[in-house]
């Protein structure tokens, strides 16, 4: 049986789309979110983000959670655990693509941490 890696904790990072409402402009916001994808034997694999918020420290804090899908015909399920750099103290100056990285691999720590952790309860018990 294959070992379990903090490598199989995938990151993405998702530019933000900046966009303007007629009469509302938009400010400039940071550079976008980060995304960090658990596997299916992750203590953590569909729990949603409002229930492990308390537990995780990450830029804006744990702000999305939700299931997807890869491979062929789909078959392989991540849930994924994601945070934004959308809110209104932000600028791409300070936000940008290099510092929402560091976070995601901030948040990838943790959420490895998370897994070693539960493993060592199951040792115990």
């Amino acid at each position: 049986m294959r070992k379990h890696s903090i490598e199989d904790l995938r990151i993405t990072l998702v530019k933000a789309t900046n966009y303007e409402i007629p009469d509302f402009p938009m400010t400039p916001r940071g550079w976008g979110n980060g995304y960090v994808a658990v596997p299916e034997w992750h203590p953590l694999f569909n729990v949603h983000y409002t229930d492990i918020e308390h537990l995780i420290e990450v830029h804006g804090g744990i702000t999305y959670s939700d299931s997807i899908r890869y491979g062929v015909d789909a078959k392989y399920s991540l849930w994924q655990f994601g945070f934004d750099t959308n809110h209104g103290y932000e600028t791409p100056d300070n936000d940008d693509i290099v510092y929402v990285e560091q976070e995601a691999i901030k948040l990838r720590e943790q959420l490895w941490q998370i897994y070693l952790d539960s493993i060592n309860e199951t040792e115990e018990n």
